[in-house]
């Protein structure tokens, strides 16, 4: 190549150069693209310490600008968390920054408990602002109850402000068939309406005379409704073939269901007394309710007119 043609190729690649770094120059890279998401239990028992936790993403490509970005939370009860401030490096998406507020819902509201959480980035960065809200349901303990011809009783010892003194036993006198084992019901005499938990029936133990047997059996997540059909539907059995008075007292323990705050398995016991006498006439009985610590025993009086076998049809209904 002559002198001459050298110098314009290196004319012509010092021109390309120099094009190339002014365009480079004035090139930016690309903004950053914020994204969010949520994440906190469902439904949970008052009293439950929970997480709500917000996640910030920057979902631009590798490469592209940093996410500086502010978060809060705006509280159920009104109010706001304080906010807090960071810097996520654009990575697509694939990894994110966590923020919790913890829920302490010891004086929280039964139902509803909705969470929005605010977050915004910089000035230029993509879907920005965004929130989010969450929910998180509030319930009381289960307050396990039984069914006894159209009248609900609670059976436990552990909600005493249940267990009111002023109750007429008498109530639950009503002659025949129909005794039912119930779950939590939300309007229970003296208890305010609010959402219920679950009941799991953890374990059905006995002691007494063989001569008498149920079919009630563990089962879990009975939820809280005040209609009997809906419980747990059980029968208690006498054989009718051996004359005599015999007793049998069933222990049932019971908890919430497995959700945060959760009473812990069989922590709740309700005690039923079954009494049964059988005679050339045929077999009667009755069932004693013990509902501890202090509310006196309901004797309820059941007329039972098969000679052989004696069936309780239950109907349970929820408290």
């Amino acid at each position: 190549m002559s002198h001459s043609l050298k110098l314009i190729a290196r004319s012509v690649l010092f021109i390309l150069l120099a094009w190339h770094a002014a365009k480079t120059a004035g090139q930016t890279t690309m903004p950053a693209d914020l994204g969010l998401s949520s994440q906190a239990p469902a439904r949970i028992v008052q009293g439950a310490n929970i997480p709500v936790y917000g996640y910030i993403y920057n979902e631009a490509p590798t490469g592209s600008d940093d996410l500086n970005y502010s978060i809060y939370y705006e509280l159920p009860g009104g109010g706001t968390s304080t906010a807090a401030m960071g810097t996520k490096s654009a990575d697509g998406g694939a990894t994110f920054d966590t923020y919790r507020y913890d829920f302490d819902s010891s004086l929280a509201q039964f139902g509803d408990n909705v969470f929005t959480i605010h977050a915004a980035g910089q000035q230029g960065t993509l879907h920005s602002p965004q929130t989010q809200q969450v929910t998180v349901e509030v319930v009381n303990h289960v307050v396990p109850a039984m069914w006894i011809q159209g009248v609900e009783v609670h059976i436990s010892e552990a909600h005493p402000a249940a267990q009111e003194p002023d109750v007429d036993p008498l109530a639950f006198g009503a002659t025949g068939g129909g005794e039912s084992f119930a779950a939590g019901c939300p309007h229970i005499i003296g208890d305010p309406t609010v959402p219920t938990a679950a009941l799991d029936l953890d374990s059905i133990s006995s002691e007494g005379d063989a001569q008498i047997t149920t079919d009630l059996a563990p089962v879990s997540n009975v939820a809280a409704n005040d209609d009997p059909s809906s419980g747990i539907a059980w029968h208690v059995f006498v054989d009718g073939s051996t004359l005599g008075q015999f007793s049998k007292i069933f222990t049932v323990r019971f908890s919430d269901e497995d959700i945060p705050g959760a009473s812990p398995t069989g922590s709740v016991v309700a005690y039923l007394e079954i009494l049964a006498n059988v005679d050339g006439n045929g077999v009667t009985g009755s069932i004693e309710i013990v509902p501890e610590p202090f509310v006196a025993a309901a004797i309820l009086p059941v007329i039972l007119i098969a000679s052989r076998q004696l069936r309780l049809r239950s109907r349970a209904g929820r408290s």
